[in-house]
């Protein structure tokens, strides 16, 4: 998946997983993938083969169309703005991750 920026696709399975209210170990038991490495996936620091997208996406009960919408999320319309900013507000109420560093991954996607 040469060509894809890790942390875009990081941020976007966790904004689908948060969205899905599913626990990581969850997600990575569905998905035949270690926590650990689910971790790193999300955090961006590691870039999953396309299989493994796909093993992950199919845990999250999830497609490519989806991932392709959380890449893009809040860019086109009023409504996706909404929905950013609620998985935004939850992402950081769970204390997942910091609110600037959030919104500065979410600038990127736009």
């Amino acid at each position: 998946m040469s060509g894809f920026d890790p942390q875009r696709i990081g941020v976007a399975l966790r904004l689908i997983r948060v969205q899905r209210e599913m626990e990581g170990r969850e997600v990575a038991e569905r998905a035949g993938i270690t926590p650990s490495m689910l971790s790193a996936y999300e955090g961006g620091r590691q870039l999953p083969s396309l299989v493994t997208l796909s093993k992950i996406l199919t845990a999250l009960s999830s497609d490519l169309k989806t991932l392709h919408e959380a890449l893009r999320i809040g860019k086109s319309s009023p409504s996706g703005e909404v929905a950013t900013r609620k998985l935004v507000e939850g992402l950081v109420r769970i204390g997942l991750v910091d609110r600037d560093f959030l919104e500065g991954l979410l600038k990127q996607v736009d």
